[in-house]
């Protein structure tokens, strides 16, 4: 009887020591999951910030090509003006 009583006492130790275990990995996973959302939430933060500068940029960058189209339309109308009155 008292082997008995020594078992279930053991086994009885054992299952409260798995349930703290149990409480103390659910908790840093807890911790784990919610540092996880944390950085996936701030990656996307940079991400939405880095597509919208890259459009930006390509906005930019058509802005600028247009401008030196019509700057270089604008040379040569210059020049041709400047051909016409130098005749």
């Amino acid at each position: 009887m008292q082997q008995a009583g020594w078992r279930m006492k053991a086994v009885s130790d054992e299952v409260e020591l798995l349930n703290r275990q149990k409480q103390f990995i659910t908790i840093d996973n807890e911790a784990v999951i919610s540092r996880m959302m944390n950085v996936q939430l701030h990656n996307l933060t940079y991400i939405a910030k880095s597509n919208s500068l890259r459009r930006a940029a390509k906005d930019t960058d058509a802005e600028l090509k247009s401008v030196c189209e019509q700057l270089e339309a604008s040379r040569l109308r210059l020049r041709d003006c400047l051909i016409i009155d130098g005749e």
